[in-house]
């Protein structure tokens, strides 16, 4: 896998979109579209941006090596697109928060698919 289908990869995890990652990382649109492209190399400051602001592991982005999420880093951080999601759900997002401290990426990430599929159950 290259260093464009890791950049794809991470954007479709985290739900962002080019527009919105770039937002994040403080670079065009257009150049995240050429970096998934790969007409353009990610470059190592692109990746310590995306390591920074998302807690991907910057060095499993440009090579491919090690653990593509660092779990330390990432720990009490919820994903922008879970706080939504769990307006819905006051008692969990006040539990949440308490507990926010302990959480680790992959545990966000598995609250937050709960909740989109509590609420796509609701809304049929």
């Amino acid at each position: 896998m290259s260093s464009a289908e890791r950049l794809r990869e991470i954007r479709e995890i985290f739900h962002l979109n080019q527009r919105k990652l770039a937002e994040k990382i403080g670079v065009t649109s257009q150049l995240v579209s050429q970096m998934e492209s790969g007409k353009s190399p990610v470059s190592s400051m692109t990746a310590r941006a995306i390591e920074a602001e998302l807690g991907v592991n910057a060095t499993w982005l440009l090579y491919g090596t090690g653990e593509m999420v660092s779990e330390k880093r990432n720990i009490g951080k919820a994903p922008p697109d879970l706080i939504p999601a769990l307006s819905y759900f006051p008692a969990v997002t006040e539990a949440m928060n308490r507990a926010a401290k302990k959480l680790t990426l992959a545990d966000w990430q598995a609250l937050n698919t709960f909740c989109m599929r509590i609420m796509q159950e609701k809304n049929e």
